[in-house]
């Protein structure tokens, strides 16, 4: 599948065409980020090299960066549980 990051706002309708422009870091496919995300969470080499790519959303560098600091992941049952 694909991953769209918007970077301009602009108007898409049906029939348009998406082209790939750039793919600035290839060892870091979106299926590599979200294993790193939600399954080895706490492998600290790879949340390193994650938190230091140019152009990451904040959202993931901050992520990662909090991993890092504090040795522990986030605690998502009140959201996952809706408690």
């Amino acid at each position: 599948g694909w991953y769209f990051r918007v970077i301009e706002p602009g108007l898409i309708a049906a029939g348009d065409r998406g082209a790939l422009v750039t793919r600035p870091h290839p060892a870091w496919t979106l299926n590599r980020t979200s294993h790193l995300l939600y399954h080895d969470r706490m492998n600290r080499l790879a949340l390193a090299e994650l938190a230091q790519l140019p152009g990451l959303p904040d959202n993931w560098r901050r992520l990662a960066e909090a991993r890092l600091s504090s040795g522990r992941t986030e605690d998502w049952s009140r959201r996952l549980g809706g408690s």
